[in-house]
């Protein structure tokens, strides 16, 4: 069955993951990357890639020379934006998280709202 088949890979990556991250390495910087990578592959973080690609592309960052110059010069505002908008989206998570409480205690589906 294809379920079990997943849930047990899942397992045993998790099982695989928690070991490497008990003995931080360079093996295990590779496996949160890869992680990271393979997280962004989600639908939910493939609807930021148009406004992510439109602003790096139409950062004209003026100075001399072409090429790899401009690409140089244009690093920094490119990390500031990405930087910015995963502490955005992180911070977003984090209100979610704590506001999460909330959807099981309303419609009487968990505890009452006076004792959150």
């Amino acid at each position: 069955d294809l379920a079990v088949v997943v849930y047990d890979w899942q397992v045993s990556t998790e099982v695989a993951l928690s070991k490497e991250l008990q003995h931080f390495s360079p093996t295990s910087v590779l496996a949160l990357f890869t992680a990271g990578l393979l997280a962004s592959l989600t639908p939910c973080a493939l609807a930021m890639v148009p406004l992510t690609l439109g602003y790096i592309g139409s950062i004209d960052v003026p100075g001399p020379g072409g090429g790899a110059a401009a690409r140089g010069r244009a690093l920094l505002p490119a990390v500031a934006f990405a930087g910015g908008l995963s502490c955005a989206l992180a911070a977003f998570g984090v209100a979610a998280s704590y506001m999460g409480v909330l959807y099981g205690t309303v419609g009487g589906l968990g505890a009452p709202l006076s004792m959150v």
